[in-house]
């Protein structure tokens, strides 16, 4: 599925690392882990028939150009035969998994932890009512928004508020949710300095 062995080791919980290419600049350590409930929020979990374990083979394959699939037709039927979709992960199955994730990255790491956090507002849709619409993506969105605060008060990590900065600078000229404009972006680059100050890791 075209995924690379770095997805399948414990890079993240690794001290120190080395810059992808670069690796000839040498090593360092890490002093900041920079998490995201953005892939939960979207991606959808598939679960390995035999041993059980679930995977989310990102959505690189998916979005090629189909002629790279119809050429690799057997890594596709292994795919179906080999895992069944399993939907996405709740919010409270999310803060769990990061529940036992931050402190694990701490004791193995030293590093402070910092979370992203999404927009909650679908800047290209034009609902004005969600009374009728089942579980809509910007429910679920605050739903995680709310549940990473509660999990940053009981773990003490910090949460680069992208929903709140974002909305601040103005949502005029966002497709979605997810891609944000080179004003937004340095507004989030701008806060997530702020929060490295403000814990002294810069």
């Amino acid at each position: 599925l075209g995924g690379k062995p770095i997805m399948f080791s414990p890079e993240l919980l690794e001290p120190t690392f080395q810059i992808p290419e670069y690796e000839y600049a040498g090593t360092y350590d890490k002093d900041v882990v920079v998490l995201s409930i953005s892939s939960d929020l979207s991606r959808v979990i598939y679960r390995h028939k035999e041993h059980g374990f679930l995977i989310d083979p990102g959505g690189f394959w998916l979005a090629a150009d189909v002629k790279d699939a119809l050429d690799d037709l057997e890594t596709v039927k292994w795919f179906g035969k080999t895992f069944e979709k399993v939907g996405r992960l709740s919010a409270e199955e999310t803060m769990e998994n990061f529940r036992r994730l931050v402190p694990l990255v701490r004791e193995k790491t030293g590093a402070h932890v910092v979370m992203f956090n999404s927009l909650t507002v679908d800047p290209g849709r034009r609902v004005m009512d969600y009374k009728l619409s089942h579980s809509p993506h910007r429910t679920r969105r605050r739903e995680f928004a709310s549940a990473l605060v509660e999990l940053a008060r009981d773990l003490d990590f910090s949460i680069v508020d992208v929903d709140r900065v974002v909305k601040g600078v103005g949502v005029e000229g966002l497709g979605d949710f997810v891609k944000l404009t080179p004003r937004h972006k340095r507004a989030v680059g701008q806060e997530f300095v702020r929060i490295l100050q403000d814990r002294e890791v810069i």
